[in-house]
């Protein structure tokens, strides 16, 4: 992994977004790096803090399942749809034919924007991949739109 500075996008190291956990160890010295105080506090007080569940869905069709971790398992009953990030290979493995075109469009817009532009977009985007999430905990196996 690339030493990265604060701020610094060019040289921070890119890694699949399935992959993206933050955690003290992967950076010796942390606190010695050039981040505010307030921030370093943020970090200390977050690191290590979370306690929760991994939960793993089953896609309707598929042979995949889609694990999610959660702090709050009890808002499973309320969920509407699921998000994934575009970056996950499981994207195309599970768009429906009739979900293609708009998927491919939407990847190639996403691809076509820098990291900094798509934090920084106030508008929040996505498509409907045509995939369904079976949740096995509620009665007659509800299906959530992917």
């Amino acid at each position: 992994m690339k030493e990265a500075s604060p701020g610094s996008e060019e040289n921070a190291p890119m890694v699949p977004a399935d992959h993206c956990i933050c955690r003290s160890s992967a950076w010796k010295d942390w606190e010695t790096m050039d981040f505010s105080e307030a921030m370093k506090e943020m970090q200390t007080n977050w690191i290590g803090k979370s306690s929760g569940a991994e939960i793993d869905f089953a896609i309707k069709g598929h042979g995949q399942k889609l694990r999610v971790y959660t702090t709050r398992p009890d808002t499973i009953f309320g969920v509407d749809f699921m998000v994934i990030a575009p970056e996950l290979d499981l994207v195309n493995e599970i768009k429906s034919a009739a979900q293609t075109a708009a998927v491919d469009e939407y990847l190639a817009y996403v691809k076509s924007r820098s990291e900094r532009e798509r934090m920084a977009e106030k508008k929040i985007s996505g498509v409907f991949t045509g995939a369904m999430l079976i949740i096995l905990l509620m009665e007659g196996n509800s299906h959530l739109d992917i």
